[in-house]
């Protein structure tokens, strides 16, 4: 019998020391684990790590894969408008960045700003890492167009948004952009960014318990 096993896909903001290629790398990994194993895959993520799970193997998903899960998508930065705080917050990051890689200095750690949103405000952040790493998930020459995903996507996807999510386009036109699929499923409750796990905990729980099923069946 076929189990399901989640894979959060969730980069760390701390200190990341992995760029965008050596994450997917590793994912694949776990699934090819499970696979063998078995198991059915559900992958997912919260704001950018459900960034991360819209592209991961959009149009190419492992067969283990059968679903994924996304809550408050975050990152979506070649959908965004010029004037979106989180590309202001991050362009002089991306100049330096640019710049280090430029001289030679790829793979040296230093000090990053970067947008994020938490509860219903945008907000500026730091953290230390290599421009490599930083290139590569901020670049949008780099980093898989996050506005092709969503159309290449084969499987069926939870979405979930809240209501008070500063982050305006990852709501229902860009959900609207995937394929039809009649396992899929939207929800927008009353939720900022954060609490919006929380709140659909319970509908997730039975979205998964119906990908099981199918699996099973």
């Amino acid at each position: 019998m076929a189990r399901t096993a989640p894979i959060q896909l969730q980069p760390s903001r701390s200190s990341p020391t992995r760029t965008h290629q050596d994450a997917t790398s590793a994912i694949d990994a776990l699934v090819e684990v499970a696979g063998k194993d078995g198991k059915k895959v559900v992958v997912g993520g919260q704001s950018m790590g459900a960034m991360f799970s819209v592209v991961y193997r959009a149009s190419d998903p492992p067969p283990a894969v059968i679903g994924k899960v996304l809550t408050s998508p975050g990152g979506f930065l070649d959908m965004l408008p010029p004037t979106a705080p989180v590309l202001k917050a991050i362009t002089p990051s991306l100049e330096k960045s640019k710049s280090l890689e430029a001289s030679g200095k790829a793979k040296e750690k230093t000090r990053f700003a970067e947008g994020n949103v938490v509860g219903e405000k945008s907000v500026e952040e730091s953290y230390v890492t290599t421009p490599e790493v930083f290139l590569s998930f901020h670049d949008t020459s780099r980093f898989p167009s996050v506005r092709e995903a969503p159309t290449q996507n084969k499987l069926p996807v939870f979405w979930a948004t809240g209501t008070r999510d500063p982050v305006g386009n990852v709501k229902r036109p860009t959900f609207d952009m995937m394929p039809t699929n009649a396992a899929s499923a939207y929800l927008e409750p009353e939720a900022d960014h954060n609490s919006v796990m929380t709140v659909v905990l319970p509908p997730v729980i039975e979205w998964l318990k119906a990908r099981a099923a199918e699996v099973k069946g």
